[in-house]
C-alpha cells in the first residue's frame, strides 16, 4: 500500500508538473507572438524613423534654398534702394543746378534789359553754390 500511495504521488507530481510545464509553454508562446508584434512595430518605427529623417532632410534643402533666394532678395532690395537714394539724391542736385541756371538765366534777360556788368561773377557764384550745396548734402548722408 506504500508503494501504491508513493506511485499516486508521484503521479499526481508528476502530472501537476506536466501541467505547469504546459502552461509554461502556453505562456511562452504567447510571449514570443508578443516578441514577434514587438519586432513587427520596431521595425515599422524604424521606417518611419527613416522617412522622416528624410523628410527632415528635404526641408533642410528647402529651408536652405528659401534661405538663400531670401538673402539674394534682400540683397537686391538694398542695392535697388541705394541705387534709388543715389538717384534721388542726383536728381534734386541737378533740380537745384537748373534751379540755378534758371535764376542766372532770368538774371541775364534782367541784366539784359537793365545793363548788369556783373553778370559773369555772379553767374559762377550761383551755379558753384549749387554744386557746393549738392556736395555738402552728399557729405551729410
Amino acid at each position: 500500500m506504500v508503494s501504491r500511495l508513493s506511485t499516486r504521488n508521484a503521479d499526481m507530481e508528476l502530472s501537476k508538473a506536466l501541467q505547469e510545464v504546459e502552461r509554461k509553454d502556453k505562456l511562452l508562446e504567447e510571449m514570443e507572438g508578443e516578441l514577434d508584434e514587438a519586432r513587427r512595430q520596431v521595425c515599422k518605427l524604424k521606417n518611419q524613423v527613416q522617412e522622416l529623417i528624410h523628410v527632415n532632410g528635404q526641408w533642410d534643402i528647402e529651408y536652405s534654398d528659401l534661405r538663400e533666394a531670401f538673402e539674394c532678395y534682400r540683397t537686391d532690395a538694398k542695392r535697388a534702394q541705394s541705387e534709388n537714394h543715389d538717384l534721388i539724391a542726383n536728381l534734386k542736385a541737378e533740380k537745384e543746378e537748373i534751379s540755378a541756371e534758371l535764376e542766372m538765366l532770368k538774371r541775364r534777360e534782367n541784366s539784359k534789359q537793365g545793363g548788369d556788368s556783373n553778370l559773369a561773377s555772379s553767374e559762377v557764384i550761383v551755379v558753384g553754390t549749387a554744386n557746393q550745396h549738392h556736395q555738402i548734402r552728399e557729405r551729410e548722408r
